[in-house]
C-alpha cells in the first residue's frame, strides 16, 4: 500500500502554455507541491508558422486536460491585425469535448493519424435552430452544433464526401456563460502579441484529467464586413516536422473551417483536420494532483542521429527522454515505461521499462533510454507513446506519435539513384492506400488509376517532386469523387518520359 500522499494539494494559477508550460507567481513555499504543468500535446512543434483568417473562417485547438483544472482565460497570439482600418472581432469560445465529438469518431475510435488537409475534409455543422445554413453564420450567434450530413454529404464547391464515421465537432459549450468576455478585437496600436479572451468574471469552466478542452476562434467579421486582403489576420501558430515526413501524431489538434471562396485544402468551404494549430495561453487554477513531466529529448537511429523520412528495414529506434517533478521525493521511484503497437491501434501492446542509464555530459544528469529493438521489415507502421508513474501513482502520458519503416523497397538506399515504383501499402486496403515511390531527379509527375477493364478512375496531377522517396494517398474515389466498389484497380506513374505501374486490391 502506498504511502499517505506527499503533495499539498493547493490553488495555483498557471500559464498553460503550448511550448513550454509555465508557473505564473503563486503565493505558496516551495514545498508546497506545486510542479510543471504537463502538456499532452507537446508535439516537438519546431516550425513556428502564420495561420492566416479571414472574417468566417475558425480555427481551433484540442487539448488534453493532463489535471482536474477551472480554465479562467484563454490567450491567442496574433502574429498580425487586420490592416484595413476596421475593428476585427475574434469570437472565443471553449466546449468541453466528449466521445460524441472530434477527437472521436462516431464508432468510439479516434480520427486516422494520416488524415490532414485535404484528406481530412470533415464536412458541415449548423446550429440546431437552421439546419439550412453551415456554421459558422455571424447572424446564428454562438448556439451548440449539430451534425449532419450537409448537402448529401458533400460541400458546395466540389463533391468532396465527409470522413467516414464522422460526428459533431463539438461537445457542450462551457464558455462563456456571457458574450461580454469572449471578444477579441483589433486593438488601436495593432499590437500583436497575446490578447486574452477572461471568462475568470463567470467563474471560469472546471475540466477532470484526461477531459479535451476545444477553443474555438470565430473571425466574426469587421465593422464594415469586409473580406479583401486587408481584412486578413495572422495568428502565430506550430507546425510539427512530424507531419513532413509522415510521421504522425494523434490527435491532431488543430482544426479550420474555411468559410469563403471555397477556399480550403481541397477547395471546398467547410472543416479540416489541420496540420498546425496556434499558439494559445491558458490561465488556470490547478485543483487536482499533477504527474510527472516527460520530455521527449531525442527520437532517432543513435544518440545524435534523428528519426528521418527513410528509415531502414530491422532499424533500432531509440528513444531518450527526460522526468522533471518539483517534488524531488516522487522522482525516486519513477517508473517511465515505453509502450508501442505494430501496423494497428487495435493491436496489442508492447512494453519497455526505461532505465535512467544515459549520462548526459552537458546537464551532468541521467535521462532515461530504450529501444526498440525488434525486427520490422519495410512498411511497418510503429505507433509510440511514454507514460511515467511517481511513487503516488500519479502517471502521465504523452501524446501517441508514429513512424514507418522503410518505403516498401527492399534496399537501403538512402538517396535512389532511379525512378522506382515501390508499390502500394497497405495492400489490400480500405479507403486509402499510399504509393510509395522514388525518383532520382526532380520530375513533373502524375497519377493515373484504371479499373480491370481500362476506363480511367481518377487521374491526380502531383506535380514537381524532388530527389528522394514519396508517396501518394489515393482515397478510393474517382473523377467526380465518388467512392468506388471493392476490386482489383491498376495505377500508372508517370514520371516525364518515364513511367511505372502496379496493381492493388480494394476490399470494403
Amino acid at each position: 500500500m502506498k504511502a499517505i500522499n506527499k503533495r499539498t494539494i493547493r490553488m495555483i494559477s498557471i500559464y498553460l502554455l503550448l511550448i513550454p508550460f509555465a508557473l505564473m507567481k503563486a503565493d505558496v513555499v516551495e514545498t508546497s507541491g506545486s510542479r510543471d504543468l504537463l502538456d499532452t500535446l507537446s508535439l516537438e512543434y519546431d516550425d513556428s508558422v502564420g495561420i492566416n483568417i479571414y472574417p468566417g473562417d475558425v480555427i481551433v485547438e484540442i487539448y488534453r486536460v493532463p489535471a482536474d483544472l477551472t480554465l479562467n482565460q484563454v490567450g491567442i497570439n496574433i502574429g498580425q491585425w487586420n490592416t484595413n482600418g476596421e475593428t476585427a472581432k475574434l469570437q472565443v469560445e471553449v466546449f468541453k469535448q466528449g466521445a460524441s465529438s472530434y477527437p472521436y469518431r462516431s464508432d468510439g475510435s479516434l480520427y486516422p493519424y494520416e488524415q490532414e488537409g485535404q484528406n481530412s475534409w470533415l464536412g458541415y455543422a449548423h446550429t440546431e435552430t437552421d439546419p439550412s445554413t453551415p456554421y459558422p453564420s455571424v447572424s446564428s450567434g454562438s448556439e451548440n452544433l449539430v451534425w449532419n450530413n450537409f448537402n448529401s454529404g458533400a460541400g458546395p464547391c466540389n463533391s468532396l464526401a465527409e470522413q467516414d464515421l464522422g460526428q459533431s465537432i463539438f461537445g457542450d459549450k462551457v464558455l462563456p456563460v456571457g458574450d461580454d468576455s469572449t471578444i477579441v478585437q483589433t486593438p488601436s496600436n495593432l499590437s500583436s502579441g497575446f490578447h486574452y479572451a477572461d471568462f475568470s468574471l463567470e467563474g471560469g469552466a472546471n475540466f477532470l484529467q484526461d477531459e479535451y478542452i476545444a477553443v474555438v476562434i470565430t473571425y466574426i467579421g469587421d465593422s464594415n464586413g469586409s473580406t479583401d486582403e486587408g481584412s486578413l489576420i495572422t495568428v502565430s501558430g506550430q507546425r510539427s516536422t512530424y507531419w513532413y515526413y509522415g510521421l504522425f501524431v494523434h490527435p491532431a489538434p488543430g482544426l479550420k473551417y474555411y468559410h469563403s471562396n471555397c477556399s480550403g485544402p481541397s477547395s471546398e468551404q467547410g472543416w479540416y483536420i489541420d496540420d498546425k494549430t496556434p499558439s494559445l495561453n491558458y490561465v488556470a487554477n490547478i485543483t487536482g494532483a499533477m504527474p510527472p513531466k516527460i520530455e521527449i529529448l531525442h527520437v532517432g537511429i543513435s544518440s545524435i542521429e534523428p528519426i528521418q523520412e527513410y528509415i531502414p528495414p530491422g532499424t533500432y529506434i531509440r528513444i531518450t527522454i527526460r522526468i522533471n517533478d518539483a517534488i524531488v521525493e516522487l522522482m525516486e521511484n519513477v517508473q517511465v515505461v515505453l509502450h508501442w503497437q505494430v501496423n494497428s491501434l487495435d493491436a496489442s501492446e508492447n512494453v519497455l521499462l526505461q532505465q535512467a542509464s544515459c549520462f548526459n555530459l552537458v546537464e551532468q544528469q541521467y535521462h532515461y533510454c530504450a529501444k526498440i529493438e525488434q525486427y520490422y521489415s519495410s512498411g511497418t507502421r510503429i505507433y509510440w507513446w511514454v507514460t511515467a508513474e511517481d511513487e503516488d501513482g500519479n502517471i502521465a502520458t504523452t501524446t501517441k506519435k508514429s513512424f514507418m519503416f522503410g518505403t516498401l523497397s527492399v534496399d537501403d538506399e538512402r538517396i535512389p539513384n532511379t525512378f522506382n515504383l515501390q508499390g502500394n501499402y497497405p495492400n489490400p486496403f480500405n479507403p486509402t492506400t499510399k504509393i510509395n515511390f522514388s525518383v532520382q531527379s526532380p520530375s513533373e509527375m502524375d497519377l493515373t488509376v484504371y479499373a480491370m477493364d481500362g476506363k480511367l478512375v481518377r487521374k491526380i496531377l502531383i506535380g514537381n517532386v524532388g530527389i528522394g522517396y514519396h508517396s501518394i494517398s489515393w482515397d478510393g474515389k474517382d473523377q467526380s469523387l465518388n467512392s468506388v466498389s471493392s476490386g482489383i484497380y491498376f495505377y500508372r506513374l508517370d514520371a516525364g518520359a518515364q513511367s511505372q505501374t502496379g496493381k492493388m486490391t480494394l476490399l470494403k
